[in-house]
């Protein structure tokens, strides 16, 4: 019995770890699969572009410093400063992860507030700030990280995003239609609009799922640290791996099918299938039933009509 219960006491790290192994790898892979989606096909703003390529980075740096850490522990065992190093490093992580809603939140109101020269800002700038002030937030948080506070962080920055974005619809849906049908605004403050509607669009759905889904994991770490104690910890640790990977391939996967340019890619990439009629898209993003041989000619004539 007691060899038994060795064996199956063993047998639990081991697993986790395995699973562990498996899940990063697979987040490695779909993380780089999604980043060459953004960068290839530019549908949104650069701004916005920049914030979908860095989404899943926070995601992918728990991992990557979580094996650093795995690594060094077993080639340097007696070194606990250096693993302290790397256990910051995942806090920092994972309070980034709970910013970011609320960072997609700000790059749209910027977005909103300056709609009449926004589609002029043809450099990333303003997202670069944001993801780095989003990492640099997360780094002064470090003194203050408990499991009550990272819940609040969690809490607010979850309501208040979901807040500030339904604001933002109603706004981007008014500002549409005021610049769209009526002979005011220039022509790029009628495209920044459109584009503001679709991202507000796009970004609703993809916060259905991450309003409930995104605290899960801050929460789920602060549960591990309460109910175990450290030397339990860590195999529980490797199975939050593997929720992590499971959450981030939903949000990737909403992203994608949310949005028929990034499908359309993935699709030919995999052969899963080809352009299908009816592809062609009006302004405000519905399907148009137009066979693929008069989609020139139907660009040209829907062109014609807007001016």
């Amino acid at each position: 019995n007691s060899s038994l219960h060795q064996n199956s006491s063993a047998f639990f790290p081991t697993f986790s770890l395995i699973l562990k192994l498996l899940s990063g790898i697979y987040v490695i892979t779909i993380t780089i699969a999604f980043d060459y989606l953004v960068y290839t096909i530019k549908v949104f703003h650069p701004n916005l572009r920049f914030l979908l390529f860095s989404f899943p980075w926070s995601y992918l740096g728990l991992f990557l410093f979580s094996f650093s850490k795995d690594l060094w522990e077993i080639t340097f065992p007696y070194n606990r400063m250096t693993s302290r190093v790397f256990d910051y490093l995942l806090l920092i992580c994972l309070l980034s992860i709970c910013l970011n809603l609320f960072v997609f939140v700000l790059e749209r109101t910027i977005a909103l507030v300056y709609v009449k020269t926004y589609e002029y800002w043809s450099s990333p700038v303003i997202s670069i700030i944001l993801f780095i002030a989003q990492y640099a937030l997360g780094a002064l948080l470090l003194p203050f990280v408990h499991p009550i506070i990272i819940g609040l962080l969690v809490f607010s920055s979850v309501v208040a995003s979901g807040i500030i974005l339904w604001r933002l619809r109603s706004k981007s849906r008014f500002d549409h239609d005021r610049h769209l049908y009526t002979s005011h605004g220039v022509i790029s403050t009628r495209y920044q609009s459109v584009e503001n509607l679709k991202a507000t669009r796009f970004l609703s759905r993809l916060f259905i799922y991450l309003i409930p889904a995104e605290p899960l994991i801050p929460i789920l770490y602060a549960f591990i640290y309460v109910a175990f104690s450290k030397p339990q910890r860590a195999p529980y640790f490797d199975l939050l791996h593997v929720v992590i990977a499971l959450h981030l391939s939903i949000a990737l996967g909403i992203v994608i099918r949310w949005n028929n340019s990034y499908s359309v890619c993935l699709r030919r990439i995999f052969r899963m299938g080809t352009s299908k009629n009816g592809s062609l898209q009006s302004v405000t993003g519905r399907n148009l039933n137009v066979s693929q041989s008069l989609h020139s000619s139907t660009y040209f004539t829907m062109l014609e009509q807007a001016w």
